[in-house]
């Protein structure tokens, strides 16, 4: 093989913005070992290894290679760096990884890989795709002066994404950069919004870091009912002589294609040029070096253990052989990690998939329960799937205990579960606490925080003190927490375990009709000032009541009597609530909310086992869910619906045809039917009714008028 004198990098089989992965990060390094087996280290890039990009500069080939690893945070996927002085035997740098994602906040925080580098003058320019946890991917730039520690553009990105309607609104990434004479010259690859078309781009710049897209955008699209007819993505492109060529990536396979100004390209007619890796795997992103007569690419393909970074070489860049046995550079260790969930009594954990695996939850020495299983096809084994395998039965895992895991000679523990505080603050979007966990101290921690929405909505906070250390995660320009969003606080140990906790962001509950009362879901250790008052603001009456652990219907909290909580000894008498009244909540920490009750009805048809009415809360204007339960056992047979605020469309539920997992309920005239709306906020109104008798639709209006005289 001969010294490169052009290159280029050749993309990813797969979109970052499809698959979200647990991934990242060393771990597992604790001094005592989980039973059966022994201690072992996980590596950054124990999972897998690929989208390498190879230059030759001083005399040795330099790689900078994409690696997975096991953690919590993130798509697991860090930027390391190999040598090799022919090619084929390369050694990886001990202080790997070189790149990692941005932090918490930054646009590139989820993801930095799949780069482009240039070697000018002895600086090292790379352009890199990078991201959040949600689209659009864009382009950064960074430089080094040892392709090792690099200088994070302040800028960047340097190619954003189109804008709303445009072929690159949701991807502008992948990119390959080439100078040709004074010029820098990309080509990248977009997505439209759905992804429904993916094609490649072009955009020139006079220093690496301002660019113009080319206004003719874009210049490589798919062709119907060919085989790219999936998309176009991750293009690689070389000047040979005065022709540009181009590799780029469809469906696991590599298309050829030429131009004469790199903007006008004619795609070979026997494409693709590139159909499979070794082992009849696919191929995934690969690098290109032309010496001379020669094409060398190195690519990502492989089965299994087989999977990793090969060598293919070609005399004109479309016939293409192996000529050594591949892979060449394969991924580490893969180790195990674990994430003690103690108020869910529940265990994740992370390895190989289809690997079989033990946890055990001790209790100062004495062992109070293990499960075994295999994990998943990602990984992945979640004990609460699993809790009727709990030997003798699942454990209620508790501050202090420890929890251990072995897998496939991995192993992993959590000597000590520590304690998590949390508050969630609805009107700031702001997830904060405290960590306890002084055995680990005088180290920081990092904690993770996560909302659960339709999308990953991570936030970690780093340098957290263990022994009781304040964390804040914000998530301000990342979702609007409302009123019954669930979610999770976790301390990542050093050697990568999980402590973690989950949490719903507070709600409060009205409740009328044949059952009157308040509740709510809050942190605990809290005093609840309450007062009740009609239309007009005259006081019905007070209240004072504390947030207790599981205390509320659905947690922590607090909840009426009749439901078996604590709530309320009211003043002068519990009050009879009805449509219009305000209920207002006050807490000894600043908490502070108001509910106005809507007027809720119901026709309950016993017969056919339903429930349906209106719903008059005219002061919204959104659509609002509602849910229908029984009242009379537990747990109940929700059923989900919506409704108008203004009464104009009504909601149904019915439970004689249930689907899927849910099951029937045949009302009996004597249960109780309980039907209740979710406010924009997340607060919620309920109506208890009679079976038998419902509360049919009275068609007034609820609410007084008032006159105001001069």
């Amino acid at each position: 093989m001969k010294k490169g004198i052009l290159f280029v990098t050749l993309a990813l089989g797969f979109s970052l913005a499809l698959t979200l992965l647990w991934a990242l990060g060393d771990q597992n390094s604790s001094t005592v070992a989980a039973p059966l087996a022994p201690e072992s280290m996980g590596d950054w890039d124990g999972l897998s290894v690929g989208a390498p990009t190879v230059i030759s500069s001083t005399g040795k080939y330099r790689m900078w290679y994409q690696g997975r690893g096991l953690s919590f945070f993130g798509y697991g996927s860090s930027l390391g760096y190999a040598e090799s002085p022919d090619g084929v035997t390369w050694e990886k740098y001990a202080g790997n990884p070189v790149l990692e994602p941005g932090e918490s906040g930054e646009w590139d925080s989820a993801y930095r890989g799949q780069v482009a580098v240039l070697e000018e003058g002895g600086t090292y320019k790379m352009w890199y795709s990078g991201g959040t946890f949600s689209p659009p991917w864009q382009v950064g730039y960074a430089t080094s002066t040892d392709g090792l520690e690099w200088e994070i553009y302040s800028h960047n990105p340097v190619m954003e994404a189109g804008a709303p309607g445009s072929w690159d609104e949701w991807e502008a990434d992948g990119p390959t950069v080439l100078k040709d004479g004074a010029v820098y010259k990309m080509w990248y690859y977009g997505c439209t919004a759905d992804y429904s078309e993916c094609s490649i781009g072009y955009a020139t710049s006079s220093d690496g870091v301002n660019w113009t897209k080319h206004a003719g955008n874009p210049v490589l699209e798919a062709t119907p009912g060919g085989w790219d007819e999936s998309g176009l993505s991750f293009p690689r492109v070389i000047k040979n002589g005065a022709t540009y060529e181009m590799w780029y990536h469809s469906d696991g396979k590599i298309g050829h294609a030429t131009s004469p100004d790199g903007i006008v390209w004619t795609k070979y007619a026997a494409n693709p040029v590139l159909s499979e890796g070794w082992d009849s795997a696919g191929v995934g992103l690969s690098t290109i070096l032309l010496d001379d007569d020669t094409y060398n690419l190195w690519t990502s393909s492989g089965v299994d253990e087989t999977r990793g970074i090969g060598y293919f070489e070609s005399s004109d860049g479309i016939l293409w052989t192996q000529p050594v046995s591949n892979p060449l550079l394969t991924r580490g260790e893969a180790g195990v990690i674990i994430d003690a969930k103690y108020n869910h009594n529940d265990v994740d954990a992370y390895s190989l998939p289809n690997t079989a695996i033990t946890i055990t939850v001790s209790d100062g020495g004495a062992v109070k329960a293990t499960i075994s299983g295999v994990t998943d096809g990602g990984g992945r084994y979640a004990s609460w799937k699993h809790t009727e395998d709990w030997t003798p039965g699942q454990p209620a895992i508790l501050p202090g205990d420890t929890v251990s895991a072995t897998v496939n000679g991995y192993s992993t523990i959590i000597e000590t579960v520590g304690e998590i505080d949390v508050q969630v603050h609805n009107d700031t979007d702001l997830v904060e606490g405290t960590i306890h966990a002084p055995w680990l101290a005088p180290d920081s921690l990092a904690v993770l925080c996560e909302v659960y929405t339709e999308t990953y909505k991570p936030y970690l906070d780093r340098d957290v003190p263990a022994d009781g250390g304040s964390f804040q995660c914000d998530f301000s320009s990342l979702v609007d927490i409302v009123g019954g969003v669930g979610g999770k606080v976790g301390y990542l140990e050093p050697d990568g375990d999980m402590v973690s906790i989950s949490f719903t962001a507070p709600y409060m509950e009205v409740f009328y009709g044949t059952r009157d009362g308040v509740g709510g879901i809050y942190s605990p250790g809290h005093t609840f000032w309450l007062t009740v008052t009609n239309p007009l603001g005259d006081i019905k009456a007070t209240a004072q009541v504390s947030s207790t652990i599981d205390g509320g219907w659905w947690g922590h909290g607090f909840m009426p009597t009749w439901t078996g909580g604590d709530c309320c000894n009211w003043s002068p008498a519990e009050p009879d609530i009805q449509p219009g009244d305000w209920v207002y909540f006050q807490s000894d920490d600043g908490y502070e909310n108001q509910v106005r009750v809507g007027e809720i009805y119901g026709t309950i048809d016993v017969e056919n086992d339903s429930v349906t009415g209106p719903i008059y809360a005219t002061w919204f204007t959104d659509t609002l869910e509602v849910w229908c339960h029984p009242q009379t056992f537990w747990p109940p047979e929700y059923r989900q619906s919506s409704v108008e605020p203004d009464g104009s469309v009504p909601y149904y539920c019915e439970w004689q045809n249930p689907t899927g997992e849910q099951d029937p309920w045949d009302i009996q005239p004597a249960d109780k039917v309980m039907v209740h709306y979710r406010e924009p906020d997340g607060d919620q109104v309920y109506r208890m009714m009679l079976a038998s008798e419902g509360a049919p639709p009275v068609y007034y209006n609820y609410l007084p008028s008032v006159i105001l005289n001069d």
